[in-house]
């Protein structure tokens, strides 16, 4: 692992990432997780492009300021904090970042298929890049408003559709729930042998 000045640990297969946390773009969140989407590629023999690899920093980063999209097309125009200018980061060209993510369908859901199995991290709509949570709960959002407005089916997805998601959320939440609980019985049982 390699430590930038802004003391965010860049674990390897991210280093792509170093000069937007030198800028103070992303936080140990957001590469944490880029880390893990590419340490699942290797091990699912997927090639996790440098693109990719941004776009999940940047998508993960949205909801730390209350987006859960992020426009490539204006990303270039992003503000740090209360800085009056600009990130100076290398921005990917926006058509070149679009055909790294086209190209990865292991990793990037369309808004179409991003409730079907097996889900993947990233929602992209050829302009927004959502993670997946966050897509399906705007959805839910949307179509319950639109219920209770006495309108339906604008959004695109089948109430079907919806359940399907929401269950499969519903599902990894409990996996990882019971992974984290394995966990500390594990720590348990291990503290208790050194003991």
């Amino acid at each position: 692992m390699t430590r930038t000045s802004r003391t965010v640990a860049l674990p390897s297969g991210v280093g792509s990432l170093a000069p937007f946390v030198d800028a103070g773009v992303f936080l140990d969140s957001e590469v944490q997780l880029a880390a893990v989407v590419q340490r699942l590629a290797v091990r699912c023999g997927h090639e996790a492009s440098d693109l990719l690899i941004l776009g999940v920093a940047v998508a993960a980063r949205g909801p730390r300021f209350g987006h859960v999209r992020v426009d490539l097309d204006t990303i270039a125009d992003l503000h740090l904090d209360d800085h009056d200018e600009p990130a100076e980061v290398p921005w990917p060209d926006p058509q070149d970042w679009r055909d790294a993510l086209n190209a990865a369908p292991w990793a990037v859901a369309t808004p179409h298929d991003a409730h079907l199995a097996p889900l993947r991290p990233l929602v992209f709509d050829g302009r927004n890049l959502y993670l997946q949570r966050y897509f399906i709960q705007e959805q839910r959002v949307g179509s319950d408003l639109l219920r209770r407005a006495g309108t339906e089916g604008l959004l695109g997805w089948s109430e079907q559709a919806i359940d399907t998601a929401t269950k499969a959320q519903a599902d990894a939440d409990k996996a990882q729930a019971d992974y984290d609980e394995g966990r500390k019985d594990l720590a348990s049982v291990a503290q208790a042998a050194y003991r």
